[in-house]
């Protein structure tokens, strides 16, 4: 029954794969909590359906600028390290706007999630094609790929329901928490797993 599902998973770096699909996961997570939260934001904030959705913008383009950068710095300091930094910046931007009391503020917190999220893609693309052979390549980039759109799909139930619960300040909060327990877990599996590897 599971075979057909292992043939399509079946990698030769599992153990470096499967973090960095997690990773992918929180990254594409943590892009998209606000469009849950925008009615919320325009009735607690007073802010207009286009301000909120300018959010959106703000992530958006320190996300795409900051990339080719990203790139540069992740080969001088390590991909590694560079990707877990920016998740754990992703987590700050989230958390400072969960705490947010001003329009101004989102979009701070908005453009530090961005430019700490432009730091995934560069990375961990190139780990998943470091460590994976010809043969098996494109898996680990299906496999990376349903990472992500995993954490996509997972915003907006979990920071619209939290938001519906109670408030969308403990929504941001909420996902803060999870999208950074998430990060400590993925930091720990692939500094073990290199680990064991030398």
């Amino acid at each position: 029954m599971w075979e057909p599902l292992r043939r399509v998973t079946r990698v030769n770096r599992p153990r470096i794969v499967g973090p960095i699909t997690v990773g992918h996961g929180i990254n594409e997570f943590f892009s998209i909590v606000i469009p849950p939260i925008i009615p919320l934001l325009v009735s607690d904030l007073g802010v207009t359906y286009g301000q909120a959705g300018f959010l959106l913008t703000v992530f958006f383009v320190m996300y795409s600028l900051f990339q080719l950068p990203a790139g540069v710095v992740a080969d001088r300091i390590g991909k590694n390290r560079l990707m877990l930094a920016g998740l754990v910046g992703m987590t700050v931007g989230i958390a400072i706007a969960g705490t947010a009391s001003t329009y101004g503020l989102l979009i701070v917190a908005q453009a530090i999630a961005g430019i700490a999220g432009s730091t995934f893609h560069p990375t961990g693309l190139s780990i998943v094609s470091d460590v994976e052979t010809g043969d098996t390549e494109g898996k680990a980039m299906g496999v990376f790929g349903f990472g992500g759109t995993l954490g996509t799909m997972a915003a907006p139930l979990v920071v619209g329901g939290l938001a519906a619960l109670a408030g969308w300040r403990v929504a941001l909060f909420g996902a803060a928490v999870l999208g950074g327990g998430m990060t400590l877990l993925v930091a720990y599996f692939l500094v073990t797993f290199d680990r064991d590897s030398r």
